[in-house]
Order: structure tokens, then sequence, then C-alpha cells
């Protein structure tokens, strides 16, 4: 991806979910020359345009923090799923500290969620870390499908 003062362009994504099976990866290319995107989504050909602002499961955590960084809160991404996009509406949730092995951290808490689906995924933003998410949750109803959280942080110069 790059990173812009226009803000975060993928410029390719690629997954694998470690199985045989490939319908869980992807691999598709960002062309903002020709403003397309091409490759394979979950066994799904994709050759679409780009949509303005973009983005993938990867870039998007990115652009969170880039709009955090800049002042300038989220409140909608586009995420590029299979040959579609899909919208997704980012909130606000609250502030709160969490305890990790970098110590006790003061958070800023975004819930992301599409229309009508019944998951919800979280970010524990760190400003002090430059919001990088130390934590994100998945929820389906209430049940938690997956949790991360930051075990250790080396900066680069």
């Amino acid at each position: 991806m790059r990173v812009t003062d226009s803000g975060v362009e993928p410029l390719s994504y690629k997954a694998d979910d470690g199985t045989s099976s490939t319908k869980r990866d992807a691999d598709v290319k960002f062309d903002w020359q020709s403003h397309r995107v091409t490759g394979v989504y979950e066994d799904t050909q994709v050759d679409m345009p780009i949509t303005p602002g973009i983005q993938d499961d990867l870039s998007v955590q990115i652009a969170l923090m880039a709009g955090l960084l800049k002042n300038a809160p989220p409140d909608h991404f586009s995420l590029l799923n299979g040959n579609s996009v899909r919208e997704y509406r980012y909130t606000r949730e609250r502030e709160e500290t969490l305890q990790t092995p970098l110590g006790n951290i003061a958070t800023v808490v975004y819930r992301s969620e599409k229309a009508n689906s019944p998951r919800v995924t979280r970010f524990w933003c760190a400003p002090s870390k430059g919001y990088i998410p130390v934590k994100v949750e998945q929820t389906r109803k209430d049940d938690v499908e997956w949790t991360m959280q930051i075990l250790s942080l080396k900066r680069g110069d």
C-alpha cells in the first residue's frame, strides 16, 4: 500500500488461510493508473473498477490509523469483497485502558460493522503509539469469534 496526503491506497493484497483449500485465499492487485482491481478473491475472479476510498482487509486498519493521526476519524470505509465492495460504518464507542505486555495503555475503541450483519469488529487504538490497534476483536451477536492482542512493538527509524 501507499500512504499519501489524500489517504491510503492498497497496491496488492494476498491472503492464505494455511489450508490446501483456496476458498478463503486472495491475490489481488490494485492498478491506480488504470483504476482497476484484478485477481482472485476467495475463488472469485476479480476485474472491476477501483471505487474511491476502496480498501482491503489490511489497508483498512492503516487507513483507520491515518485518519485518527490526522484528527479526522473515519465514519465509513469501502472494503473489497470478491468482485464487489462492501460498506462498513465506523463509530467511536469509548475510551478504555488495557493491560498489555507493554503495560497499561490508554485506547480509543472503534466499532466497525456492515449494515444488517450480526458481526462487529472492534479496534482498541492507542493514541500514545500512533493509534496502532493493540487489540482487535470480532464478535457475532454475543459470541467472540476471534481476538488479536499486541505482544510486542518495535518501531523502526
